[in-house]
């Protein structure tokens, strides 16, 4: 995951601020990555990872906008092809494309922790979890 710099007023991107990885530090399988999200309160990233089967959750530092690591959630994700927080940003939930299922982990507000609710939800090769408002 690389970061870089942003200039809002001209729209470019500026110089990398860091990069960092995006599996665990002993972790020497295939490496593929498929879904960026941000979280709803901006304090947290998640990136999908289909090598290591796991969505990775980072901390933003609010200053200065560098990552750092809070963990992996694992359970229940394989070979994730897309995933999405809830607007609230208290679900998160992975739509795994090789076990036909999404799977709803429960997202902390206040640390960015993904832990599994043991909802799994089949369906058939899902691409996509859209969030819209009823009635409108």
């Amino acid at each position: 995951m690389t970061v870089f710099g942003y200039d809002a007023r001209n729209g470019q991107i500026g110089n990398e601020l860091q990069t960092i990885p995006t599996e665990p530090p002993a972790y020497g399988g295939p490496q593929s990555t498929a879904e960026i999200a941000v979280h709803p309160s901006s304090r947290f990233l998640n990136v999908s990872k289909r090598g290591h089967n796991s969505i990775v959750g980072y901390r933003v530092d609010s200053a200065t906008y560098l990552l750092s690591v809070i963990g992996y959630a694992t359970d229940g994700v394989a070979f994730p092809r897309h995933f999405a927080i809830d607007p609230s940003g208290t679900r998160l939930y992975v739509a795994n494309q090789t076990t036909d299922t999404i799977v709803e982990f429960r997202s902390d507000t206040s640390t960015g922790q993904m832990k599994p609710t043991g909802q799994v939800t089949p369906s058939i090769t899902p691409v996509a979890v859209v969030f819209r408002t009823l009635g409108r």
